[in-house]
């Protein structure tokens, strides 16, 4: 699942986070997740061994990440 709202090269996505598919079991409310604290940056993600790694242009809280509901 890749996404970019704005153009941005990889390079750009300096931040990393990490977040287990048992925390967030639906890439979609990952996506959602990610989205709501991602106003204007770009972001991507990839899924290994049952974790997400999450790259973006800006910070995010993996905490909220891992409660949010719906």
């Amino acid at each position: 699942m890749d996404t970019d709202h704005e153009t941005c090269a990889k390079e750009d996505l300096k931040y990393t986070g990490y977040v287990h598919t048992k925390f967030m079991p639906d890439p979609y409310l990952l996506f959602q997740a990610v989205r709501q604290q991602i106003k204007r940056g770009s972001f991507e993600v990839n899924v290994r061994h049952n974790v997400y790694s999450i790259r973006s242009t800006e910070d995010i809280d993996m905490e909220k990440i891992k409660r949010y509901r719906y």
